[in-house]
């Protein structure tokens, strides 16, 4: 190999040089839109779905511990007047929480997402579920059984579906997380990719350049013998004469 290559001529020698620079450079930047197609679809993927999904979950946590905090404002006061305005506002958190809801069973993408959401379905408006518990609390109120409604209002515990809402919540967390991490693998991977292909062609250059010295030093060498012996031969023909 290194015999052929030495006997091509120079013209040679640099168009093939050059055509592989451009294939290493080329081929890194392939390698660069590849990782940033990936970047971008992860990007996208954040945008459309992990992020939605972690806000409209995060909303309807924030909804249900509202009308969980409305409904026990009505059981406690013990203003009539007020008591009915609280008990409108709780029922009103409810039609928006579970509007909410709907949202979030939208966007939910895995299996844990799905199975939190049967949970909390399950704990809000199952048999003996949250829901029912409140309205059992609110009949005793309206008939004039503060103790047993404060009592059944507190025995139907939030945390159920809270804790399956949060578990939603983890899941897409945890999505986003590891989402990211794949974008700081991919971001690495391209800088070390334009490290590298930047350290072999300054590799390949100096080779290049040491191949294509020795050719110049070998036809200069070839040159000058072939001149001294002409001009050897043009002394030794006028001393002849």
């Amino acid at each position: 190999m290194l015999k052929f290559w030495s006997n091509c001529k120079l013209g040679v020698k640099m168009q093939a040089a050059f055509a592989l620079v451009m294939l290493l450079f080329v081929a890194a930047l392939v390698g660069v839109i590849v990782v940033v197609e990936k970047v971008s679809a992860t990007h996208e993927y954040q945008a459309t779905i992990l992020l939605p999904a972690q806000m409209a979950a995060a909303n309807a946590r924030a909804l249900f511990r509202t009308a969980d905090d409305d409904g026990s404002y009505y059981v406690m006061d013990a203003d009539p007047k007020a008591g009915q305005g609280r008990l409108a506002t709780y029922r009103a958190d409810i039609v928006a929480l579970t509007a909410q809801i709907a949202k979030v069973t939208a966007l939910a993408h895995n299996d844990d997402q799905r199975k939190a959401l049967a949970d909390y379905n399950t704990f809000m408006d199952g048999p003996n579920g949250y829901l029912q518990g409140n309205e059992q609390g609110f009949a005793q109120k309206a008939a004039g059984h503060t103790a047993l409604a404060e009592k059944a209002f507190i025995a139907s515990s939030p945390e159920p579906p809270g804790n399956a809402l949060t578990r939603y919540i983890d899941s897409i967390t945890a999505d986003v997380t590891a989402e990211n991490a794949e974008i700081s693998k991919l971001v690495a991977f391209s800088k070390m990719l334009a490290i590298g292909t930047g350290f072999v062609a300054l590799i390949l250059g100096f080779a290049i350049a040491s191949l294509f010295s020795r050719s110049l030093s070998r036809s200069v060498g070839g040159t000058t013998l072939a001149m001294s012996n002409i001009v050897s031969e043009d002394i030794a023909a006028l001393t002849l004469i």
